[in-house]
């Protein structure tokens, strides 16, 4: 991946693990801004500490996509 994502906010859902880690790693070397999104709170704040290691920028919001309220609330909250 080059550097086309410099600057660019990208949105990570699943981000406490597996690919979406994988994902956030490849998307926060190539510059971007990322918001990660998860339901698993301790598996996101551990991803975000990895990542902001690394000198990424990055805001975690604990939220379950299962659910329409918690889906319009992260919305309002991202605005």
């Amino acid at each position: 991946m080059s550097n086309n994502f410099q600057n660019k906010i990208v949105l990570i859902t699943g981000a406490a693990g597996g690919m979406g880690v994988a994902f956030a790693q490849k998307f926060a070397a190539a510059g971007a801004v990322l918001i990660l999104v998860d339901i698993d709170e301790k598996g996101l704040e551990q991803a975000a500490v990895s990542l902001r290691a690394t000198g990424a920028q990055c805001t975690t919001y604990r939220v379950d996509l299962a659910i329409e309220n918690g889906i319009l609330e992260f919305a309002t909250q991202i605005g």
